[in-house]
């Protein structure tokens, strides 16, 4: 409601009041008296407006300034209130209070003066903030007021008899200036303090006047009121309606203004709210989507409802599909149970948060652990309303956790099985832990120790030292090492020499060795140095009175010795020189030995003074020793002689020098024997290296065209026991090539000349060379050959590929040779942090520990029936541990008689390249062994391998992996080819070498020979290209390459043809290089990609003909076939011109792959 509104509301009441109380008057209306109603009602009833005006300001402004000026003009109401009743005459003769006129002009002069008062104190409170409440403050305001109010009316009232007489008498009164006086003090001091404000208000100005409109009508009261209807009272009347009337309209006016201004403020500050509001959820919103950790919005069903960036990451699914999920979903079934229990327990109320370790599903199917922090909020109501989750992804801390605890685990193992007593012992003396070698040093056990101070176990002479150097432990250095002596629980003393260091603030770890043998050996030493020395001294004497019987033993030496001064004239000289020489003492003596002995070379060239020994030593003091000088006798011959000087000193200074010398014509006679000797095995060396080659070449050139012809026999050969003819022809070939090869091999060994090569090599392919080689013998035996490659082998590493295939070859070939049909031969590929581990292990006939001492040595085998039985030349495994040692490994041999042996191989693994993941797609199997399937599961992710149930209804499925044998089921042969038709991949298993009819192998699928690997899976997962089969790889390798050869035999002409058409290249042979290089002038360098040519050959030999084509077309690349298998051989080929050669026998994947090498625009195929 308006305040002008409630202004006229009031004023209506002031005259409906006087019209009610008019009638009750004792006069009429005529009389003046008759407008003292109108003008009490009108006067109470602007001292209420005001006093409600001022109490809503009060709500506004909490001033206790306002509090109290509105309990003043509510005296002033009730004061005029009391006035009326007392009037006399108005209600009663004697006013209703009974008290008269004397009475009625007190309590005029008290409501003047209290309502001063309160201005007074309204003026140094007007700034003084109230803070109790606004009921409070209105009943605190209508008692004070009242209780006031009542009091001065019973003091006018009851005791008007004691008070001055104020209403009789003329102006002039005493009693009535000093009331009036009080009144004006009043008033006065009330005006200064507002006077003195600051800041004043409209209403302060006006309250100023007021207060001058009070002083004037107290003033006219106390001067003219010596009569009823004085001048002064109408003036006071009408002064005092004035004062209120503008009072009244000042706090309008002042109530208006800050209505409004609380109106603005509350604007403004609803509006810095709202963007307060708005600012804050844009901070949540940035703080939930940025923060470090995942954070969710659940509902209590357990949908998602809000998920952060950080959260998807961790989960791999984006926001949207989160959402479309709830949590359980997600969580990993072993945790769900557990989950469900804690939100449970939260939704009753039994817990306010929960926190948990748990796992989520990845989308793409792995683990990730998550530590999971969940909090409730509720509605007003008290209602759920959803869940506040925190997710901090774990997965790494929890990996690292597994590790330290398994490095924590390994590091206890090394401590307990450590041989060096190791003692923790803490900063005042107390010992923590000991291992089991510290207990059985001292003989305590490890409760007994960790009972002690390590007084208690020191030795009394060595505490005082170990207290040092524990001070000095425990100081900056923190490290200390001696030997000391400690106390056993037998009481023996035990030297422990100790290496201490600080692990800790306050904790140290010392690690001791036992030395109480040692240190006994050492105090027998010490004792014998001081028996010796005490001996020497003994000996001295001894040695003094021997003297004269030095000259004895100097007179008596065979060798000649004699002395010069320092310008190389002879002293002295003992028999000796004569009985050498045949010089007579008095002959030399005062003569030069430059002059004497050796004047000139044997020859007769004479010696140079400069270069006299002799006299070398004479000016510098160094010994000199030679066993090339010689000596001039005195009938003129020569002799070689052994010759040392020494120089004789004498206080520091060259005093002459001693010779001595022996004649070493024997010697030297025996020297120049032995040198011939040397010489001879020399050339004996060269004449075997040279029979070793040709022997080499000449085995090998026919064994080449054997193997040649034997290969193509067994390819066409359309009958199996013709194609097992040449299969034995085969491996009776290698067999011979086997033992040409060791022997060269032993030949390098022996003349330190084998050597490494450090390349990087694929680790699966030196398997697979190894196992496709010799896989097929032992299937043919009746041998079960198994692979077992860790997951985790590097693609490759640095190395020698061909030396660690022929380590492996022997290995493999022996495990063959010496286990019976139906056992198992195991190859086995791992890796440790530094080194390739290879094994072969056999169920076969065992090994000795006594064989196996000599079993590395050349040319032994475990006993010679073994020769006999198995046959082997008994240089394989001696040949093969040279070259691991030439590898920096290391070979060993574990083995049991009658049950089987393992060899295992360590080489360093050296620049190791990890292979490629595995695709993320899914595997099926069919058909395959137990073994192979545990294998696939090894080696495949989790969850990817799967049985090949139906297989013409899994789409799913990126590969099927089918054992021939499978194959012979038409169902399962029509679905295969199914899946090719749909380009869908497909890979059979099938055994080594097999072609026969087994069952019909679809085109388009790939073919792997057993042993199975799981490494080829990958790679056909990878390439994503799949070759129709193995045999149609190999076919078309050397499509459209163009070469020329030149080949003396027919037969190997004939072989070299067979092996390259059927790989796709065509090829012109001529039969010497004469021919070939004709040709090629006449057709031009531009008609072939590559010359194969054999190296010794009539008319141009193969170095002569690369030499031709490296001058006239550089470009055409030039490969050497030799059946020299010398390191100086594939030297020479280069040296000429080549870019490689071929060692005869040639087997078609060493002449492909050495191809494939050289020629860059040949489509390569990656071999696994």
């Amino acid at each position: 409601m308006g305040q002008r509104r409630i202004a006229l509301i009031a004023a209506g009441l002031a005259f409906v009041a006087f019209l009610l109380v008019a009638p009750f008057a004792q006069i009429q209306f005529v009389e003046v008296w008759a407008f003292l109603p109108i003008y009490e009602s009108a006067f109470v009833t602007l001292s209420l407006i005001i006093v409600s005006l001022l109490l809503f300001q009060f709500r506004m402004v909490r001033s206790w300034g306002l509090l109290i000026l509105a309990g003043g003009f509510l005296f002033s109401a009730a004061m005029a209130c009391v006035h009326a009743l007392s009037f006399p005459g108005l209600f009663a003769p004697a006013g209703l209070l009974g008290a008269g006129s004397q009475s009625t002009a007190w309590i005029y002069f008290l409501w003047h003066g209290g309502f001063a008062l309160f201005v007074a104190l309204y003026a140094p409170l007007r700034d003084c903030p109230c803070h109790v409440s606004m009921p409070t403050a209105l009943v605190l305001t209508l008692v004070s007021v009242l209780a006031v109010v009542v009091a001065l009316t019973l003091l006018t009232t009851l005791g008007h008899d004691y008070l001055p007489a104020i209403m009789t008498g003329h102006r002039d009164n005493p009693a009535k200036v000093i009331v009036a006086l009080g009144t004006w003090a009043m008033s006065l001091l009330a005006l200064g303090l507002l006077f003195r404000l600051h800041n004043r208000t409209h209403l302060d100005l006006w309250l100023m006047v007021l207060l001058g409109i009070w002083i004037f009508d107290s003033a006219v009261s106390a001067v003219l009121n010596h009569a009823r209807f004085d001048l002064g009272w109408y003036l006071g009347r009408a002064f005092g309606l004035l004062g209120e009337a503008i009072a009244l309209i000042v706090l309008l006016m002042e109530n208006n203004t800050l209505y409004l201004h609380l109106a603005s403020l509350r604007a403004q500050e609803n509006r810095r709210s709202a963007e307060q509001l708005e600012e804050g959820e844009k901070r949540f919103k940035a703080m939930f989507e940025q923060a470090a950790m995942g954070l969710a919005l659940v509902s209590p069903e357990g949908r998602w409802l809000r998920v952060n960036r950080k959260l998807c990451e961790i989960v791999g699914y984006d926001a949207e599909e989160l959402i479309s999920l709830d949590f359980q979903a997600i969580t990993h079934p072993d945790d769900l149970d557990t989950d469900i229990e804690s939100v449970r327990q939260m939704l009753a109320g039994e817990i306010q948060t929960y926190t948990l370790e748990k796992r989520y599903i990845h989308k793409q199917g792995h683990t990730v652990w998550i530590n999971l922090t969940v909090a409730l909020v509720t509605k007003p109501d008290g209602e759920p309303d959803y869940f506040v989750s925190v997710v901090e992804d774990i997965t790494q801390r929890y990996r690292t956790e597994i590790a330290l605890r398994k490095s924590e685990q390994r590091f206890r193992t090394y401590v307990e099985e450590s041989p060096l007593g190791i003692f923790v012992v803490d900063s005042d003396g107390r010992f923590g832990d000991v291992n089991p070698a510290a207990e059985a040093m001292l003989g305590w056990s490890l409760d007994e120790i960790c009972a002690r101070h390590l007084s208690d176990v020191v030795s009394a002479e060595d505490l005082s030292r170990v207290q040092e150097d524990f001070a000095i432990l425990t100081g900056p250095a923190g490290r200390i090492s001696g030997e000391y002596r400690f106390v056993a629980a037998s009481g023996a003393v035990v030297w422990v020499s100790l290496a201490a260091v600080r692990i800790a603030a306050t904790r140290f770890a010392a690690f001791g060795q036992d030395i109480t043998a040692r240190k006994t050996i050492e105090d027998e030493l010490e004792r014998y140095r001081k028996g010796l020395e005490q001996l020497v001294a003994e000996r001295t004497a001894d040695l003094e009175s021997a003297e004269s019987r030095v000259r004895l033993i100097l007179e008596s030496t065979p060798d000649g010795i004699y002395g010069v001064d320092t310008k190389g004239r002879i002293t002295f000289v003992n028999p000796g020189v004569s009985a050498l020489l045949g010089w007579r003492p008095e002959q030399l003596i005062g003569r030069t030995s430059l002059e004497m002995l050796h004047h000139s070379y044997p020859d007769g060239t004479p010696f140079a003074k400069e270069t006299c020994p002799l006299l070398e030593t004479l000016h510098t003091g160094i010994v000199y020793r030679s066993d090339d000088e010689f000596f001039w006798t005195a009938n003129g011959r020569v002799i070689p002689v052994s010759l040392s000087t020494h120089p004789m000193v004498r206080d520091g200074h060259i005093v002459g020098a001693v010779v001595s010398f022996s004649d070493i014509s024997v010697r030297k006679a025996a020297d120049a024997a032995r040198e011939a000797a040397l010489a001879e095995a020399e050339r004996l060396a060269n004449l075997r290296r040279e029979f070793l080659a040709n022997m080499s070449h000449e085995i090998r050139t026919p064994l080449s065209a054997i193997l040649g012809l034997a290969q193509i026999g067994a390819r066409d050969c359309a009958e199996a026991a013709g194609r097992e003819k040449f299969t034995r022809i085969l491996d009776a070939g290698h067999g011979l090539k086997q033992v040409v090869d060791d022997i060269l091999d032993f030949s390098k060994i022996e003349s330190g000349k084998m050597t490494v090569e450090a390349i990087p090599m694929e680790i699966g392919a030196v398997v697979d060379r190894t196992v496709d080689m010799l896989a097929l013998r032992a299937w043919d035996k009746g041998l079960r050959v198994e692979v077992r490659e860790a997951p985790d082998i590097p693609l490759r590493c640095q190395g020698d590929p061909s030396r660690l295939n022929q380590v492996l070859i022997n290995l493999l070939s022996n495990a063959i040779k010496f286990t019976r049909t139906g056992g198992t031969v195991t190859l086995g590929v791992a890796t440790t942090p530094n080194q390739l581990v290879l094994s072969i292990s056999d169920t076969g006939i065992g090994i000795s520990a006594e064989a196996a001492g000599r079993l590395f040595r050349p040319f032994e085998q475990a006993d010679g029936s073994t020769t006999r039985r198995f046959g082997g030349t008994g240089l394989g495994l001696s040949i093969s541990r040279n070259l691991v040692d030439l590898m920096g490994g290391a070979i060993t041999l574990d083995s049991t008689v009658g049950e089987g042996s393992t060899f295992t191989v360590a080489v360093p693994l050296i620049g190791a390249d990890p292979a490629p993941p595995w695709p993320q797609v899914s595997v099926a199997l069919r058909g395959l062994t137990d073994f192979e399937t545990d294998q696939a599961l090894r080696s495949l992710p989790s969850g990817r391998v799967m049985s090949a149930a139906d297989l013409s209804s899994d789409r799913n499925v990126a590969l099927v992996l089918i054992d021939r044998e499978a194959l012979a089921d038409p169902a399962q042969a029509a679905a295969i080819r199914a899946r090719l038709d749909r380009g869908q991949q497909v890979a059979v298993l099938v055994q080594p070498g097999e072609t026969g009819p087994v069952a019909a192998i679809p085109p388009g699928a790939v073919v792997i020979e057993r042993p199975f690997r799981p490494r080829h899976l990958r790679r056909l997962l990878i390439e994503h290209s799949l070759r129709p089969d193995a045999a149609a790889e190999t076919a078309t390798r050397l499509s459209g390459l163009r070469v020329l050869g030149a080949e003396d035999n027919e037969v190997n002409r004939l072989v070299l043809d067979d092996m390259l058409q059927i790989e796709g290249a065509s090829f012109i042979c001529f039969e010497n290089g004469r021919l070939a290089l004709d040709h090629l002038l006449q057709v031009g360098a531009g008609a072939f990609d590559l010359v194969l040519t054999d190296v010794q050959m009539p008319e141009l030999d193969g170095y002569g003909l690369a030499q031709e084509i490296s001058r006239f077309a550089p470009g055409l690349r030039v490969i050497g076939l030799t059946a020299h298998a010398m390191d100086e051989e594939r030297v020479r080929c280069l040296a000429a011109g080549m870019v490689d050669r071929v060692v005869k026998p040639i087997s078609p994947e060493a002449l492909v792959s050495t191809i494939l090498r050289h020629v860059p625009h040949v489509n390569k195929t990656a071999s696994g």
